[in-house]
């Protein structure tokens, strides 16, 4: 399931993925990020992992299908503003639309008689949303905007 925390509490993990060289790298860079990055396509480092940033309205929690991948983990992190993130496992759900490997996405239709988890995104929070993590970003959560990066970490870095 997805892992989440404050880019200030990050080594309270400790060991395990999150220690990875990987995942430590885009951590550093991360945390030195601030609402003034531009919106658009970013290098970390000399790694050759791109992140995004964007800027978005969120809407309202009306699920409609959620994402998830197979060969990247997405490392969301709040700059400004804020979202919901819905969250549920891909095993609750049936496939909307199948896999598409260009884009590294399988669809899945909304949850019928369960609840999907939710992530409150505010500045500083990170979320690590793996493979098997169907999700569903900019939910509502009572801001007007949330600018945010989104990396998307190939599962065979780690």
């Amino acid at each position: 399931m997805a892992l989440f925390g404050h880019i200030d509490e990050r080594d309270v993990y400790g060991g395990g993925l999150l220690a990875s060289q990987a995942f430590s790298g885009i951590f550093h860079w991360l945390a030195q990020q601030n609402d003034g990055l531009p919106v658009g396509d970013h290098q970390i480092g000399k790694t050759g992992i791109m992140a995004v940033c964007m800027e978005e309205k969120p809407v309202r929690p009306r699920i409609t299908t959620l994402e998830a991948h197979i060969r990247m983990i997405d490392i969301h992190y709040c700059l400004a503003g804020g979202e919901t993130i819905q969250v549920v496992c891909t095993g609750d759900l049936t496939i909307d639309a199948p896999y598409v490997e260009a884009k590294d996405v399988t669809m899945y239709k909304p949850p019928s008689g369960i609840r999907t988890s939710e992530i409150m995104m505010r500045p500083g929070i990170w979320a690590v949303l793996m493979p098997h993590d169907a999700h569903l970003p900019f939910c509502d959560s009572g801001l007007p905007s949330v600018k945010k990066i989104v990396v998307k970490l190939p599962i065979s870095s780690i």
